[in-house]
């Protein structure tokens, strides 16, 4: 599948230290082991391997998975489908990992919205399903690690085209083709949202300045002070186009 976007992750978990890329396509999100390429010499003609260690496959009502932003703890992923979910990855980590596997190397996993939903709602984690492929004799919940941010009054009502991460602040900004901006708290809470003018297309975070940086179909381009908007402010520093 044609890859829509991708995001570099570092581990520094010992004793497996090592580069993540985690990259999305029509309606699957990858995660690639690039130690070897991070780390490797500046030889041009030598071959590295690259495996794929994990693959999640979202169903096709979902459309394609735009966007993606966070780090190994948090993966904020937005969707065609107007969802917007967060992905606990690292909770689950060792458990995903453990799984056997038909390949050499990926284990394929499958989300049920509608099983991730309700174990959000009961925090039970008791659905105890299991990967594609395994044999079943060690059952795990991976439904649980996938967390629905949006709710009934709080949603984009577009395709969620960008999302991005302010670490310093540790806020979450997600942009719609209903040309609406929100800001969510790292507890995954709606702090607020903005009109932005037109579809918002492009989101981009700076951790020196605090600012989040978001364009729309018009040319629009904002900046907004992260620190700000913790707090329900509008808190536009500059606006352009």
């Amino acid at each position: 599948h044609e890859v829509l976007n991708a995001l570099h992750a570092k581990c520094n978990a010992k004793p497996m230290a090592m580069d993540l890329l985690l990259s999305t396509s029509t309606n699957e999100l990858r995660i690639w082991d690039v130690s070897a390429v991070v780390h490797e010499s500046n030889e041009v003609d030598q071959e590295v391997n690259v495996p794929c260690l994990l693959c999640f496959h979202f169903a096709p009502n979902q459309g394609h998975l735009l966007s993606i932003a966070g780090n190994l703890e948090h993966v904020y992923l937005g969707f065609q489908s107007t969802n917007f979910y967060c992905l606990h990855l690292w909770q689950g980590w060792n458990k995903l990992m453990q799984a056997k596997t038909r390949t050499r190397t990926t284990r394929h996993y499958t989300f049920n919205v509608e099983l991730a939903k309700k174990s959000c709602a009961t925090a039970a984690g008791a659905y105890g399903a299991v990967p594609n492929g395994s044999s079943g004799s060690q059952k795990f919940c991976h439904h649980s690690l996938l967390e629905v941010l949006q709710t009934c009054q709080n949603r984009h009502m577009g395709f969620v085209h960008c999302t991005c991460y302010e670490a310093t602040a540790a806020v979450v900004a997600s942009g719609g083709g209903d040309g609406r901006i929100f800001f969510w708290t790292q507890q995954h809470q709606a702090i607020c949202s903005f009109t932005h003018g037109g579809a918002v297309l492009a989101l981009a975070a700076c951790a020196k300045s605090k600012a989040i940086f978001s364009g729309d179909a018009h040319g629009r381009i904002r900046v907004w002070d992260s620190a700000s908007v913790q707090h329900g402010s509008r808190a536009v520093l500059c606006a352009g186009g």
